[in-house]
């Protein structure tokens, strides 16, 4: 076997699915069947079942996927080493961070950077999954969390903190509170996930314990578009809703709720020259602006 064929086998049983594994692979469903049925026929040996709920490992196939699964590390491995050892300021950088964070700030500062290192090509992931840097599923993690995984190098970036936001057309119609103690009886924009990306969201749902939650989302662009449109009062991050003349600000949240902004790489790659460059700028960016990300009170 190469390590096209591990990399095959491994995708169809994260996915379960041979559409999920050519979605990961980037090739086309029948590529992968082909490509499994080779390598069954290659070990004279059935790796899946084909059900029709997915394809389910066989006992074969659990045996081999702890073998691959090391294949896998060792394969991440040496990449993250002879990336490590790069000292040109060109190639790519894909970076991950939250679809809230890309919005309000580092969709910017990336323009900026591009606009430094033009022969820097940056790919920016977004959304709440969690893309794991040893596997080289990104280069550089912008998260918002308590803490940082021990594994990784991290640096802090900012103190994400929370307030409560209306519209002046659901202030026209409702009033606002003015503390907590003012909250029962309003209406609410909430999570629809309390745990999203591994982060507790469940205090919102608290927020609105004596009120009448009317819209949910997972989203909190989309919820901050909720609010402006006058639906309820929304809990957001300080550097989400103030982005928005349509809210008010109305107070602010317990320093309990707040999150810390993460940079995070992979230790092998910390002296990839164009790794380097890009969160040497992030966190001089991040430092002239911090006020953008934290919020004024």
């Amino acid at each position: 076997m190469n390590w096209d064929d591990v990399r095959i086998f491994l995708a169809i049983a994260d996915h379960g699915s041979l559409a999920g594994a050519a979605r990961q692979l980037h090739v086309n469903h029948s590529t992968v069947f082909r490509r499994l049925n080779a390598i069954e026929d290659d070990l004279n040996v059935r790796l899946f079942e084909r059900l029709p709920r997915g394809y389910v490992l066989t006992a074969a196939g659990e045996d081999m996927l702890e073998s691959a699964r090391r294949v896998e590390a060792d394969i991440a491995d040496i990449e993250r080493h002879i990336v490590g050892r790069e000292v040109q300021l060109r190639g790519s950088v894909r970076v991950t961070t939250t679809e809230a964070v890309a919005d309000a700030y580092l969709t910017r500062a990336i323009v900026d950077f591009c606009e430094r290192y033009p022969e820097i090509v940056v790919e920016l992931v977004v959304g709440y999954q969690v893309y794991d840097l040893s596997k080289r599923e990104a280069d550089v993690a912008i998260r918002p969390g308590l803490r940082p995984p021990e594994h990784l190098i991290a640096r802090k970036l900012a103190r994400l903190r929370w307030a409560l936001y209306a519209s002046d057309a659901y202030a026209q119609r409702y009033g606002v509170p003015a503390s907590v103690t003012q909250l029962p009886g309003h209406r609410f924009i909430a999570f629809s996930d309390q745990v999203v990306a591994g982060l507790s969201f469940g205090w919102a749902r608290e927020l609105a314990r004596d009120g009448e939650i009317v819209f949910l989302s997972n989203n909190l662009l989309v919820q901050r578009e909720a609010a402006c449109a006058g639906l309820g009062l929304a809990a957001l991050p300080t550097y989400v809703g103030d982005q928005s003349p349509r809210l008010r600000r109305l107070f602010n949240l317990g320093d309990d709720m707040a999150l810390d902004l993460w940079l995070l790489t992979h230790p092998d790659l910390r002296n990839t020259a164009r790794i380097k460059a890009f969160n040497d700028f992030i966190v001089q960016a991040v430092t002239r602006d911090r006020a953008v990300l934290e919020g004024a009170p």
